[in-house]
């Protein structure tokens, strides 16, 4: 007798160690199965949010690329502007001669712009998207680019009226005072298309009295 209730005493042992261990195997597999990895749908949504994120980041540095490429060529217009009416008020002043063919957008001097005791024959106009110079028509040279137009204003003192009076090519005004002009007024429009399609566009405006008595 005492046998067997030895006997069923290890059975209830084993038997009790047997749940014991299916306990602790149903433990880790619940906490196996809350450490696995991600599900596809939640998988899904990081991939779309990463997306989302990168995009962002992509549009900020194409804007601020496009933004800096037009910030320089705003500049490069100021330069070249600054510089087209630097040079054509600073040539003008110093003419002694008018071509009477001169217009409202091209105008054809003689005058000794270098300095150098010589005249000579100086046109400025805006042909081809450029500014150009040169000695006369058939012999100009494309200068500055992205010029639209250019325009000159002259204007004679009339003594009479003590006042400036303003010509207008090809009138018979002009043709009877163009040699009495003493003041011209330059306008010239520039423009640059920039990355990303960004039109700019700057006017730069000039005024010039000439030192010197026409012929």
């Amino acid at each position: 007798v005492m046998a067997a209730v030895g006997t069923w005493e290890i059975i209830e042992m084993e038997v009790e160690s047997m749940r014991g261990k299916t306990e602790m195997t149903r433990e880790r597999y619940a906490a196996f199965k809350a450490e696995e990895g991600f599900t596809l749908a939640e998988l899904m949504v990081v991939v779309i949010i990463m997306g989302i994120f990168l995009t962002g980041v992509m549009v900020m540095i194409v804007n601020a690329v496009n933004s800096s490429a037009a910030s320089y060529d705003l500049v490069r217009i100021d330069e070249d502007g600054t510089e087209a009416i630097s040079v054509m008020t600073r040539q003008l002043r110093v003419a002694v001669s008018l071509d009477p063919g001169s217009t409202a957008s091209v105008v054809t001097f003689i005058g000794d712009v270098d300095g150098d005791g010589n005249d000579d024959s100086v046109r400025f106009e805006v042909s081809d998207g450029y500014l150009k110079r040169g000695s006369g028509e058939g012999a100009m040279n494309e200068w500055i680019a992205g010029a639209d137009q250019l325009s000159f204003r002259y204007f004679y003192y009339d003594e009479e009226t003590n006042q400036e009076v303003e010509l207008t090519p090809g009138t018979l005004d002009w043709n009877t005072y163009y040699t009495l002009i003493r003041h011209i007024d330059i306008e010239l429009d520039l423009s640059r298309q920039s990355a990303g399609s960004i039109e700019m566009s700057r006017t730069f405006l000039g005024s010039v009295y000439l030192r010197n008595d026409l012929e």
